[in-house]
């Protein structure tokens, strides 16, 4: 995948390159679980991770009118955020050619 990114606020009268049969051109890419537009806007990802986090809360509103204890919720609670964490650790670790992370 390519991704070109342009100005926001100006109008571009460059001329792109012809697409390659094997490349797709993306206005929208998605890499380290961070989603960036072809602007540079982030938009799209702070509407993901909204709605992610509402669907998490609304599955511990609903574990807890079902009965499940303080205990229990903060369990789950855990359990999510650790596995955001370790999604972020294999898509770091994952390698990429399109974005890398600097390392020491």
């Amino acid at each position: 995948m390519e991704i070109i990114i342009t100005r926001q606020r100006r109008k571009s009268n460059v001329s792109l390159l012809p697409t390659l049969p094997d490349i797709a051109r993306v206005q929208i890419i998605k890499t380290l679980n961070v989603t960036i537009s072809d602007r540079l806007s982030v938009n799209q990802h702070v509407t993901n991770v909204t709605a992610s986090c509402a669907q998490t809360f609304h599955a511990l509103r609903v574990l807890r009118s079902h009965g499940l204890n303080k205990d229990a919720l903060e369990g789950v609670f855990k359990a999510v955020v650790i596995a955001k964490f370790v999604k972020f650790a294999v898509d770091y670790h994952r390698p990429s050619t399109i974005f890398r992370l600097p390392t020491r």
